[in-house]
């Protein structure tokens, strides 16, 4: 087992209140944090105690899905040179961008912030941002103080 993932388990691992290791989670075979039954809570557990910890150089995120668990793993793709970027929203506030993993998958981060689902092409990816475009200009849409009330 890696050393970084021995870390984990002593920070996280609780004997009285757990989380415990086999029941609520368990680490795979390629070092990634399985929570099991769609645990939300324990998994947000993990993630703050690890993030807040000051052990860790990167940060423990969500990474995606397999089943019924969910996966956490640090972000390798943090420090990476971004494929493409852009601003979007109103006043284009909000900084997108796009980086390449070693499985040829793409991932986005709002605002540095990383989205958990990986996409499999770059259309797939400008799809995401076109409709999150849209939606961020439509929450914020600032009313016409012209018209009459």
């Amino acid at each position: 087992m890696d050393y970084a993932m021995e870390h984990v388990i002593n920070l996280v691992s609780d004997p009285f209140a757990g989380p415990f290791e086999g029941q609520d989670f368990v680490i795979d075979e390629q070092g990634l944090i399985q929570v099991t039954e769609n645990n939300v809570r324990t998994a947000a557990l993990i993630m703050r105690k690890v993030n807040t910890s000051g052990i860790f150089p990167k940060k423990l995120v969500k990474i995606g899905r397999s089943g019924d668990s969910i996966l956490l793993g640090f972000d390798t793709l943090s420090d990476a040179e971004s494929i493409y970027s852009d601003a979007i929203g109103p006043d284009n506030a909000t900084r997108i961008q796009v980086k390449k993993d070693t499985a040829g998958k793409f991932v986005i981060y709002v605002d540095d912030r990383r989205s958990a689902r990986p996409l499999k092409s770059m259309t797939a990816v400008k799809k995401f941002i076109r409709t999150l475009d849209q939606e961020l200009r439509q929450v914020f849409q600032v009313p016409d103080e012209s018209s009459d009330e």
